[in-house]
């Protein structure tokens, strides 16, 4: 009988060639997880996902598999990020007094903002714009949308602002934490397949 945490093994990585198109593909995959998270997305969960897919279909005799040790570390690290991201959320608009509105309408226009923040400082100064306009402008649509949401509710304008002002503060920490805990997340799959 098979052990619960025994991988699967089901590639049929037997050349060099294979082994090294599939840690490419991992590689591009954990990549796509950090930066998924700088759009204030779910990319923790994607590094932890395809380390899991590693886990069970790479034998563990090979020098490019994962220990289950890490694994571990991977899921206490995602976990973490979620709780931080969590408490900036909170610390955010809803901490200032901010309707569950405008809590809803920050979230969506920090994402459609870091998207646009993306674009435009990609289209400035590349990388390095791209990465300020995430941050930047993915507070500037928190706020909005915090703002945007505490307006539809009658809020006077006093309270749109202080509401906004803590979105736009939150996102950004939430992002930044987030980020930081998918950098080590990202380094630490990789030194599991490549060392």
């Amino acid at each position: 009988m098979q052990n619960l945490f025994t991988p699967l093994a089901v590639l049929p990585l037997v050349s060099a060639w294979s082994i090294t198109l599939w840690v490419i593909l991992v590689v591009v995959i954990l990549c796509g997880g950090f930066i998924l998270n700088l759009f204030g997305m779910a990319g923790n969960w994607v590094i932890f996902g395809v380390s899991v897919a590693h886990f069970f279909m790479v034998n563990q005799d090979m020098q490019v598999a994962i220990p289950f040790s890490v694994l571990v570390a991977l899921l206490l690290l995602a976990l973490s990020g979620e709780g931080l991201e969590f408490l900036s959320g909170i610390l955010g608009a809803g901490k200032a007094g901010g309707s569950r509105r405008a809590m809803m309408l920050s979230m969506i226009g920090g994402m459609a903002g870091s998207l646009f923040g993306f674009g435009l400082g990609n289209a400035v100064v590349p990388i390095l714009g791209g990465i300020v306009g995430i941050f930047l402008v993915g507070g500037l649509g928190s706020l909005a949308g915090a703002m945007l949401g505490e307006m539809w509710k009658g809020s006077a304008r006093e309270k749109q602002l202080r509401v906004g002002k803590s979105a736009f503060w939150g996102r950004i920490l939430g992002t930044l934490a987030k980020t930081l805990i998918g950098s080590c997340m990202m380094v630490l799959a990789f030194a599991a397949i490549i060392f």
